[in-house]
């Protein structure tokens, strides 16, 4: 699912309890203890995640659990709260750790443990008098666990307010790692596995695959009534102090049946390792870029309802014949025979002066697809291209990021769309299908590629097609720096 093409080198999250809920008994022994000598045990510390049922609540979880003490209960808010549950009873020993009670202000519940904390299973969750849930795992020494809270959007759905996607990672890190999801849907909080991989380091910062499933013939993340959730996304961490992470992706309910819903998820800015600079899914009124022609003179979108297009569209104001899946949402950018209409190509969509935070890397993401034409074939001649440029100063431009025909039959036409890795206008990577697929890149912000200094930097969508059959669409914009 996921192609990372150049991922360019360049040089704790804390929270504290709000005043009603400081706890001081037990802190001084929990910050001083070694909890490597508990990794076999049932006793030492527990990662989790917390969301309401509903899933307008989340939270990052840190329970520790030593003999002679409480045992304690961190609840970590997005937003920078903290609440702290204590269990009713001290720890007596290590023998029987099965319906702790947890108790706070806010809410309680029960949490049962088995031998060398194997398996760890939390009940009777209600905060606020809202039921709720959590899932945990222990965390060890040489498989720690990092916990994630987030969010999804699904913009087809009757609410379309964000809910919780909540992730733990066992394994704690980069390479081969294991997930367990947490996922408010429909009023019910459900769990859900996934699996990560293929991870690439560029420098600071290490880019994987996450992919809802179990890896091998599993590719569901959790069922819900008549159909499945899945998911696919991107997970990146930090390469060097201060540790952070953020996974982002799209979802699909019963995909590719009648029925389908669709949409994005993040974790929350609170963990993230990059700063968020544009983000565009074409879903709404609400947008972040500008449609201009050659002689950056802003132009409206358009569509003659056929094969003369370059507008936001949910598919409705275009060809019928021209169809894609895995489509996130119902919204995306797409762009055929653009010069049929009066406009003369290429034509942009543009990212303009954003502000780059002193950024050493700018780092692009989106999802691209390409239909066939009408008879199957693919009908990218040499002359057409889709590239994606950047400039610190709105003058040069430099292409990052191209889409050219692969031109296998020599004859400079009716070739297919593929990921030009190396610039020289002829496709050589991945090819473009009708399927949507992830593609992420980057650039660095350096004395060479900013001479002036500048504090800003535009990104643009430079679109070349000048015949039928020849098509571009791209959904889930996201431009970042770190």
């Amino acid at each position: 699912m996921k192609k990372i093409l150049m991922l360019l080198s360049v040089a704790v999250l804390f929270a504290a309890c709000s005043k009603e809920d400081t706890f001081e008994q037990n802190t001084d022994a929990f910050e001083t203890t070694d909890f490597k000598v508990y990794d076999d045990s049932n006793l030492g510390r527990y990662i989790g995640v917390f969301t309401t049922e509903e899933g307008f609540e989340r939270a990052a979880v840190e329970i520790k659990i030593l003999v002679n003490q409480k045992a304690t209960a961190l609840f970590n808010f997005p937003n920078g709260d903290a609440i702290l549950f204590t269990s009713s009873e001290v720890i007596k020993s290590a023998d029987n750790l099965n319906n702790i009670s947890f108790t706070s202000e806010k809410g309680f519940f029960t949490v049962s443990i088995s031998d060398k904390g194997e398996t760890a299973i939390v009940s009777g969750v209600e905060f606020e008098n809202k039921k709720s849930s959590i899932i945990i795992l222990k965390d060890r020494t040489r498989a720690p666990v990092l916990a994630l809270t987030g969010t999804y959007t699904c913009t087809t759905c009757s609410n379309p307010d964000p809910k919780t996607f909540n992730t733990l990672v066992s394994g704690g890190g980069t390479g081969a790692q294991t997930y367990l999801t947490q996922t408010s849907f429909q009023g019910v909080a459900y769990p859900g596995i996934g699996v990560q991989e293929n991870c690439a380091s560029a420098g600071l910062i290490t880019f994987c695959e996450a992919n809802s499933g179990d890896g091998t013939t599993t590719t569901v993340g959790f069922s819900f009534g008549a159909g499945d959730i899945d998911w696919n996304a991107e997970m990146v961490y930090s390469n060097i102090p201060p540790d952070c992470a953020e996974l982002s992706g799209i979802w699909f309910f019963k995909r590719g049946l009648a029925g389908q819903q669709s949409g994005t998820f993040r974790s929350d800015a609170v963990n993230n390792c990059l700063t968020e600079m544009a983000l565009e899914d074409f879903e709404d009124a609400t947008v972040s870029y500008t449609t201009t022609n050659d002689f950056d003179v802003v132009i409206p979108e358009f569509s003659d309802g056929f094969s003369d297009y370059f507008t936001r569209t949910d598919g409705s104001n275009i060809n019928t014949n021209v169809v894609f899946t895995d489509t996130s949402g119902t919204g995306f950018f797409a762009a055929q025979d653009i010069d049929a209409e009066g406009e003369q190509e290429p034509l942009y969509v543009n990212f303009m002066d954003m502000d780059h935070g002193g950024a050493s890397i700018i780092y692009f993401s989106a999802f691209f697809a390409e239909d066939d034409s009408n008879d199957g074939n693919q009908d990218w001649d040499i002359a057409d291209n889709v590239m994606v440029q950047y400039s610190f100063d709105n003058t040069t431009w430099v292409t990052f990021f191209a889409i050219e025909g692969d031109d296998t039959s020599g004859t400079n036409f009716n070739s297919t769309p593929r990921v030009d890795t190396d610039f020289d206008g002829v496709g050589d990577g991945a090819e473009i299908t009708s399927n949507f697929e992830f593609f992420a890149t980057g650039f660095v912000n350096d004395g060479t590629t900013n001479p002036t200094s500048s504090a800003t930097v535009s990104v643009r969508v430079r679109v070349n097609l000048d015949s039928g059959d020849e098509d571009i669409a791209f959904d889930n914009i996201l431009i970042r720096g770190l």
